[in-house]
């Protein structure tokens, strides 16, 4: 975790965590799923991911080709600015979001859903 990237583990841990906690004080959290298109590519997208967000932010590979990007704190208008300077910085990734719990109540389903979006005709998608 030297480079500020974590691992699919760890961001389940503090998924779960930040979950229970936006849920107690009634408060949103974005999960941003970003997906490259060459497993070399990874790395650098991370890299640039990573110096796009805020500090308290969390990047992890969580596949092949795939990242996410927990963002707590962050309701829907926030995310749309946050999704805007991730496809800036990574122009060529496709990155969906999904809201809690807006979009989902559970960890799995919010990243089925931010995945999902991320597939969607690539680009910046939430959740249906």
């Amino acid at each position: 975790m030297s480079d500020g990237i974590v691992n699919r583990a760890l961001l389940a841990e503090r998924l779960e965590y930040e979950m229970l906690r936006h849920g107690r004080h009634e408060r949103a959290l974005a999960l941003f799923a970003v997906e490259v298109d060459r497993e070399d590519a990874v790395a650098a997208t991370a890299g640039a991911l990573r110096r796009a967000l805020r500090a308290h932010d969390t990047v992890a590979r969580v596949g092949g080709r795939a990242l996410c990007v927990l963002a707590p704190e962050t309701d829907r208008y926030a995310a749309t600015h946050l999704g805007a300077r991730l496809r800036d910085a990574v122009p060529s990734a496709r990155v969906g979001v999904a809201l809690f719990p807006h979009d989902a109540r559970s960890a799995r389903e919010l990243v089925t859903r931010a995945a999902a979006g991320a597939r969607a005709n690539g680009g910046v998608r939430r959740a249906a």
